[in-house]
């Protein structure tokens, strides 16, 4: 068992946060014990002065994800419920639930990512129902005020920053204790301006961006006419249905650079049918070249 004054010790020479009846409650079931996988914090800021984009795919993944939105307004799907959501507030999205964020075309967003298993606070039994009651099964997005957005920052900046697995987890425990006290949980928008289908729509390109896509192929596979898609679509998202399609391709198309693939194979993975066409439009999206930007790009991914 570690030191629940050496523990406690540590978070106050952190914080002033007035958590220490729940600090010694924790520490007195905590273990030494290394998860399969460690708690991660991501933070979605792209070159850190301008933001970050919208996701360039609807996914799912097997772990819990905690977003934290430090800056900006966007629309969030979970499964196919739409919210609203901007500065100060969660998004919750449990392990296997369908997501994806949405931001205005030519705007951008900041957040903090908490992601850890669902394993993670087996050993705090008593604060890992937290978890469930969060979470649920179709995800969440709440709402903070002013002292809630100063606290759960603080936490996520700790969380960041430790590198001890046994800090790390009472810290996670603290963080969703939090959230749990959190009223404002938001409903499904009604009036969000996003028809169903369009989820499918987002689906459907995110599954087959590497392949030829029309508005009118598009349209005739979901019953709609091309109007209606285009107009439904960029009421929904923000977007043009070719403006998603191309970043998304261009995306994609970073990931396989930077895995070391050919201009040419790329080309063909991402849709674009020829290197020519790949080239042009990486350059308009990206400012250079994809031969300059795998020479720019000095980390793997």
């Amino acid at each position: 068992m570690l030191s629940i004054a050496i523990c406690t010790k540590k978070l106050a020479n952190r914080s002033s946060l007035k958590y220490n009846v729940l600090v010694v409650r924790i520490m007195k079931n905590i273990e030494l014990k290394m998860p399969e996988r460690p708690i991660y914090v991501d933070v979605f800021n792209e070159d850190g002065k301008n933001g970050y984009r919208s996701m360039w795919d609807y996914h799912c993944h097997d772990y819990y994800e905690f977003s934290f939105i430090i800056n900006g307004s966007l629309t969030v799907l979970l499964e196919n419920a739409a919210y609203n959501a901007c500065d100060g507030c969660l998004i919750l999205s449990p392990p296997f639930l369908d997501h994806y964020f949405i931001n205005a075309e030519n705007t951008r967003y900041y957040r903090k990512n908490i992601l850890f298993i669902p394993e993670c606070l087996n050993d705090l039994p008593q604060y890992s129902r937290y978890i469930n009651d969060l979470f649920g099964k179709k995800g969440a997005v709440i709402r903070l005020d002013a002292e809630e957005i100063d606290v759960i920052d603080r936490l996520v900046t700790m969380l960041q920053a430790e590198k001890e697995i046994s800090v790390k987890k009472l810290l996670l425990a603290l963080i969703l204790h939090t959230a749990g006290k959190c009223n404002a949980v938001l409903k499904k928008s009604q009036d969000i301006g996003i028809d169903d289908y369009i989820v499918d729509v987002l689906r459907y390109i995110a599954e087959n961006y590497d392949k030829r896509l029309t508005a009118e192929e598009i349209a005739h596979r979901f019953f709609v006419s091309r109007t209606k898609l285009m107009i439904d679509f960029k009421m929904g998202t923000g977007k043009t249905l070719c403006a998603h399609i191309t970043a998304i391709r261009i995306e994609r198309a970073k990931a396989l650079l930077r895995a070391g693939k050919s201009v040419a194979e790329t080309s063909i993975s991402c849709g674009f049918g020829n290197s020519c066409n790949f080239i042009r439009v990486f350059k308009n999206h990206v400012g250079q070249t994809p031969k300059q930007f795998c020479l720019n790009y000095d980390k793997p991914i």
